[in-house]
């Protein structure tokens, strides 16, 4: 594709000119298409789009090594009643509503195996001004309270909604919540600075959330945190941008798997900042996969604050993630103290070990690509760095620096 306005596109309400058109579902049935091995530009941000009949859903899409950009930047793609499954390296993030062995996603449709609770039934308002936290958190109690696998369901429109706790407790550990629309923060971040948290779920198992979007409205308030404690979690096909981490890994996660999720603007995945306690749980078992970074300050980053601490960070999968003008694409920094401002001037105690770096490619916007800056007391052990491409622009033919302090590195 060189310029193409829509690259790939299904259309099932199909009307030139928006004249005459029928104003019906199309009782075409689409199933088993693939597309494999598409690249190029698009000459509009919405590089795929697949608008597909409700009575009829497209069925067995495939997406396989697409690979499509937007003015040098990250693609959109568009989905309405899609399912399929996005295979190998698909840029821009697939939007199909995803089946696979491990995380199962379904397009929400009523049924009696499901009880559904739509938030505009609570008197929730899809127009971006009216308060709806009362009516999602009503929901929310109405599918908590129900035993059998509930369904809760935001219709498109914006819902205003003020810092909120969805409690667990719940009688079913099956509970998914279908957002076709967007959530938004209160213009006033100083609303929610006075919060812990804008959105979270707390003493929660088995929720599952699909679609939709969050608007935080600026910089000042962080998009996704893995809050600490946090196990078995998976943040899947999301595009994030922000004035912070796109994604925040606190003490004591365990088992968190992100997969296709774009970054930026904003200051990449991190792990940490750690070592704010001596008493810290340790950060195991965390794959971040299939990630784009574009334009971010960092890519994928391990921090932690120079001060004593028995936590620890292990068994870490860095793995295909393509990076786009990123200021420190790969970075672990033991010392970290932003702005320079109160630093502890101490030796961190956090433990790093058994972290692997594979089939990371791309740009960065600084010579220094790779940093590690390391406790001296405590040296990242088994860190494995394979097969790892980063170049700058070609307008600066500069060469890049991997740039370490106290580290034992594999390279494979």
């Amino acid at each position: 594709m060189h310029n193409v306005e829509n690259p790939i596109v299904i259309d099932q309400n199909y009307c030139p000119h928006n004249e005459n058109c029928p104003g019906q579902e199309s009782g075409i049935k689409i199933s088993d298409v693939v597309y494999q091995n598409i690249r190029g530009t698009s000459a509009t941000k919405i590089a795929v789009k697949f608008d597909c009949s409700s009575r009829h859903p497209c069925k067995g899409i495939r997406l396989e090594n697409v690979d499509l950009t937007y003015q040098n930047e990250a693609a959109q793609s568009s989905c309405d009643n899609a399912l399929g499954k996005a295979y190998g390296f698909v840029e821009p993030n697939s939007c199909l509503i995803l089946l696979s062995s491990l995380f199962i996603f379904a397009v929400f449709q009523p049924s009696s195996a499901s009880t559904a609770y739509n938030v505009m039934s609570f008197g929730a308002k899809p127009n971006g001004v009216t308060d709806s936290t009362q009516p999602f958190l009503n929901a929310w109690a109405a599918a908590c309270a129900s035993v059998d696998a509930p369904t809760i369901y935001v219709p498109k429109g914006r819902y205003l909604l003020q810092s909120a706790v969805f409690s667990g407790n719940c009688r079913s550990s099956d509970i998914r919540i279908q957002i076709n629309g967007t959530l938004v923060a209160p213009m006033d971040y100083q609303v929610l600075g006075k919060a812990n948290n804008w959105l979270s779920f707390e003493g929660v198992s088995g929720v599952s959330v699909y679609g939709g979007a969050l608007d935080a409205r600026g910089p000042s308030l962080w998009a996704c945190k893995a809050a600490g404690l946090s196990r078995n979690i998976a943040i899947m096909d999301s595009s994030i941008k922000t004035g912070d981490d796109c994604v925040s890994i606190g003490p004591g996660t365990k088992n968190l798997w992100i997969e296709r999720v774009s970054c930026g603007p904003g200051h990449g995945i991190s792990i940490g900042s750690l070592a704010k306690d001596m008493e810290e749980e340790g950060v195991q078992n965390v794959t971040v996969k299939k990630t784009v970074f574009t334009g971010s300050t960092n890519g994928l980053r391990i921090k932690s604050w120079a001060r004593p601490s028995e936590g620890f960070v292990q068994g870490i999968r860095f793995l295909g993630a393509v990076m786009r003008n990123v200021q420190n694409p790969i970075v672990i920094d033991q010392n970290y103290c932003p702005h320079n401002e109160n630093c502890p001037g101490q030796v961190s105690g956090i433990k790093i070990s058994d972290v692997l770096y594979r089939n990371i490619r791309g740009t960065s916007a600084t010579e220094i690509a790779i940093k590690f800056d390391c406790s001296s007391k405590n040296p990242v052990y088994r860190d494995k760095t394979r097969k790892c491409k980063s170049h700058l622009p070609k307008s600066r033919r500069s060469i890049i620096v991997c740039q370490c302090n106290w580290k034992h590195l594999w390279l494979g």
